[in-house]
């Protein structure tokens, strides 16, 4: 599996864990200025702006943590992102979230963590 196909992978087991909590799913790779926001997702009191990232292998082994991913100018990027996209639609509860996801090897091992309302 290379890089984007393992992303691919990460965004759908996000979005499948997300439903699993009752999250319902609103948008998906929304391209909007010169971002994406991978998963936009409503809890029915507000609107979450999640950004999923990724890794292959087990947390408990791991030299990688995904959360090295989300500099700070990534995170500057996400939010004006998801300042646009939330104007465009008209939102005005809204919160940024980051979903982490390991994949083991042989995809049979997904660990997920969900960090809520993140901050720049």
């Amino acid at each position: 599996m290379n890089k984007k196909q393992l992303g691919t992978f990460g965004e759908a087991c996000a979005a499948k864990y997300l439903e699993s909590k009752s999250y319902q799913v609103i948008d998906q790779n929304y391209r909007i200025g010169h971002g994406e926001l991978d998963l936009v997702v409503s809890d029915g009191k507000k609107i979450r702006i999640v950004e999923v990232k990724t890794v292959r292998g087990d947390p408990s082994d791991s030299h990688i943590e995904p959360g090295e991913q989300m500099t700070h100018k990534k995170t500057s990027r996400l939010f004006k992102t998801a300042q646009l996209y939330t104007k465009r639609k008209h939102f005005k509860e809204w919160q940024v979230d980051t979903l982490f996801v390991w994949v083991s090897d042989t995809q049979k091992k997904i660990l997920v963590n969900h960090i809520q309302n993140i901050g720049l």
